[in-house]
């Protein structure tokens, strides 16, 4: 399926299109490539006005799963949200 720039969030769009302009993707390896680069240097980092926290959940194999809560500083009444 190609991928058009209005397909893409506007809130990402001009990265997105940076990202396929100088990287072209022909195999799922350059794919896996190109977002390990993106982890490495966007890791961590979340916008402005957002409060971030980390917790863990204990699985029944005793593993933990680690997840992250974000949410806006200024909370806002019967928002709704997205799991």
């Amino acid at each position: 399926m190609k991928v058009t720039n209005d397909m893409i969030n506007k809130d990402i769009r001009t990265t997105g299109v940076l990202i396929r302009t100088l990287y072209k993707f022909r195999k799922e390896k350059q794919f896996r490539t190109c977002n390990k680069m993106l982890n490495r240097f966007t890791k961590g980092k979340f916008p402005k006005g957002l409060h971030v926290e980390e917790r863990f959940i204990e699985r029944e194999d005793h593993s933990q799963m680690r997840i992250l809560i974000c949410f806006p500083k200024a909370v806002q009444k019967n928002a709704t949200g997205v799991l």
